[in-house]
């Protein structure tokens, strides 16, 4: 007999999600150099979710985390900030219109619009989506030279 959470579709990763607290036990290398991380997990009684609990043994799990400080506010690295900041900051300077024109004559044909500008964006830093510059470190340091370029074209006009 399925259960009925079995039965369910699900769209977005996020509706499957099972949310829980867990404690980095161990982190460690292996001969092939692979990191090795131990999670510790402690739940209640009774909180164990049904899904978790009928999972076979050594059964694979997506897992997303996210670090908790004693005070339960998260802890944000700074280099993740940095990435934040500049999906941000790419985000915004599309919809500038002076950045329109000044990228439109960096790459040779006119930029109309936000869409377009985007497009030409993500296509100069060689990276599919602004959140990526989130990640990718050479594509944030050419994005972050474009706007120190971008900045002296302001103020100069040249």
């Amino acid at each position: 007999m399925r259960d009925h959470w079995e039965d369910q579709k699900m769209t977005d990763v996020r509706d499957a999600a099972i949310n829980f607290e867990a404690a980095l036990w161990k982190l460690g290398q292996n001969s092939k150099g692979d990191w090795i991380l131990q999670l510790h997990l402690r739940m209640p009684p009774g909180e164990l979710p049904e899904p978790l609990f009928r999972a076979p043994q050594q059964s694979r799990w997506g897992v997303a985390m996210v670090w908790i400080g004693d005070n339960e506010e998260l802890i944000v690295t700074p280099q993740q900030e940095v990435g934040a900041k500049a999906v941000q900051l790419a985000g915004i300077i599309c919809h500038d219109k002076d950045f329109h024109v000044w990228l439109g004559k960096e790459v040779g044909e006119p930029i109309f619009g936000e869409d377009e500008c985007r497009d030409t964006l993500c296509s100069v830093l060689g990276i599919t989506s602004r959140k990526d510059l989130k990640e990718d470190a050479e594509a944030r340091i050419q994005f972050d030279r474009m706007m120190d370029t971008y900045r002296m074209y302001r103020e100069t006009g040249t």
